[in-house]
């Protein structure tokens, strides 16, 4: 007579997978003739001398981390023009795309003109949410953590054609420090570059900049 053989697959989850290795065991209950449950067993695995231990399979960590910035700009002059004195509002979510539990999560943002000239946001990124309510500076495995940060267009910003911005997000994965690194990518994969590109706001009007001419009469 064949052993019967029982099949029971385990998909990995998330929490699971934040650990270095999952451990499973059986007992088998039966009956003989006459009995109820007198017969037992403990489950062994066959790849090892010891008896009825538990079957382990190793889990290899690979922490990963992204971060995509997409932006919405507030009209607040009405002008329907991106111009000086609207508020461009940036949206930054940061998602762990490996398999364990990241910490002391960082944010470096680099706004600046079309020039390079750096500017100076209005407030942020600040941490608003995360999707599996893990506190600020924490992500576990397939969470994404959501910020928010603003600029108000400046005058030499309009002047320049464009506010460019982007921002470099810095993780921990267990017993490293500093070891997960992304630059943000703008959402937009349709723009000829997928990974890794500034998110742009291009075509600023100056329609809200005003030139003064003083001119001076001299008399003889």
């Amino acid at each position: 007579m064949n052993n019967p053989q029982v099949f029971l697959p385990n998909v990995i989850s998330p929490s699971a997978a934040g650990t270095s290795k999952i451990v499973n065991s059986a007992i088998v209950t039966a009956s003989s003739p006459g009995q109820t449950n007198n017969v037992s067993d403990t489950s062994d695995d066959p790849n090892t001398t010891q008896a009825d231990d538990a079957t382990e399979v190793s889990i290899t960590p690979n922490p990963s981390i992204e971060a995509t910035k997409t932006q919405v700009v507030s009209d607040t002059n009405g002008s329907g023009l991106n111009d000086p004195g609207d508020i461009i509002i940036y949206t930054i979510e940061v998602e762990n795309t490996g398999n364990v539990t990241l910490t002391s999560i960082s944010l470096d943002d680099t706004i600046t003109d079309h020039n390079g000239n750096a500017l100076s946001l209005d407030g942020g990124p600040a941490f608003v949410s995360s999707s599996n309510g893990s506190p600020a500076g924490t992500l576990g495995a397939a969470e994404i953590a959501t910020y928010t940060a603003s600029y108000t267009i400046g005058s030499a910003a309009a002047y320049s054609g464009s506010v460019r911005n982007r921002v470099i997000v810095t993780a921990s994965s267990p017993g490293n420090t500093d070891d997960v690194i992304d630059i943000s990518d703008n959402g937009d994969d349709d723009d000829g570059n997928r990974f890794n590109d500034f998110t742009n706001l291009i075509n600023i009007s100056q329609i809200g900049l005003s030139m003064y001419v003083s001119v001076i009469c001299f008399s003889f």
